[in-house]
């Protein structure tokens, strides 16, 4: 179902949305970032950092507790949202659905999914030289889409799309053939599937000794989700409270358990989990890779580690 508004109305259409729902969209700053709009004033464009913050802050208190007894638990957020995001930003959603809507679900999440519509836009290699997108086989998972061509073209997928939109815009009947990706895929499926039989390979190695353990590349990522718990006590130790964090695959503390043991104590071990995880472990479980090729790992790693060349060095 396509909807047609004239270049001079987009701003109009964006001021409906951000009548109907907080509207979360990048907007230009020292660097593109998403917000929460306060004006018309979002752009086309891949924010640096991913969308993470809004749908699991990176520190939250999950419950009180006094003497052994919970006081009182946290409140899960029912804000009605909007996500405007490019392709790449969509299909994390998809990974993320699939994570954390399985059993035992993350009713935290699964109540902020329910009120949220997604809205994607095209965005064009240029603004992003790290992005490899079009060769992790993504899909059409946005609920309406926003196409630049003589005005904007408005493609509503779901049902939850149209509903939002169906007393602002009236369904036309137009000839459009949807805009081919112009974007190259910078590796294939078959050199992916390479890391399967390259474990062991020496190269490891060589890129751990770059690696810093920042965790810069998880912290960026749209699709790590891993989190710690632990417990604040009060100065009585009898009051306190239960945070929950984000945590990095990539410190050594993340694999530490009772007794000091760490499972994955050198950084070839860490920096190999992260890109397995991504490109294999994950899609052994789910049928799909856990990246979706927004390349903000490489753009944010202080010495630029780059999964799409250690993979095209895989033989």
């Amino acid at each position: 179902m396509f909807y047609s508004i004239k270049e001079k109305e987009a701003e109009k259409f964006i001021s409906f949305l951000r009548k109907k729902r907080k509207v979360i969209a990048p907007v230009q700053e020292d660097i593109v970032r998403y917000k929460i709009l306060e004006d018309n004033n979002m752009v086309f464009q891949l924010p640096f950092y991913s969308f993470k913050k809004f749908i699991m802050p990176n520190k939250e208190e999950v419950f009180e507790f006094k003497n052994n007894k919970i006081k009182k638990k946290r409140k899960e957020k029912t804000d009605k949202l909007i996500f405007i995001m490019p392709r790449c930003d969509i299909n994390s959603f998809h990974v993320l659905d699939r994570l954390l809507l399985q059993k035992p679900v993350d009713s935290a999440y699964k109540k902020m999914r329910e009120n949220s519509i997604l809205i994607e836009f095209d965005c064009e290699e240029k603004n992003n030289k790290y992005c490899f997108c079009e060769s992790m086989n993504l899909i059409d998972y946005f609920d309406l889409k926003i196409y630049k061509q003589k005005g904007y073209i408005i493609e509503a997928r779901t049902s939850k799309g149209s509903k939002l939109i169906k007393n602002l815009l009236k369904k036309k009947k137009i000839r459009f053939k949807k805009p081919i990706s112009k974007q190259r895929k910078k590796i294939s499926e078959k050199q992916i599937d390479k890391l399967a039989d390259n474990f062991d390979n020496p190269l490891w190695q060589e890129y751990a000794k770059k690696c810093l353990s920042c965790g810069a590349c998880t912290i960026v990522c749209p699709t790590c989700p891993c989190f710690r718990l632990r417990d604040s006590l009060d100065f009585n130790c009898i009051c306190g409270a239960r945070i929950k964090e984000w945590s990095t695959c990539q410190t050594t503390d993340f694999t530490e358990v009772a007794g000091g043991h760490v499972f994955r104590k050198d950084r070839n071990s860490r920096l190999k989990h992260r890109i397995y995880h991504k490109l294999d472990y994950f899609k052994k479980e789910f049928n799909l890779h856990m990246c979706t090729g927004c390349g903000r790992c490489i753009a944010a790693c202080p010495t630029k580690i780059d999964m799409i060349e250690i993979i095209k060095k895989l033989k």
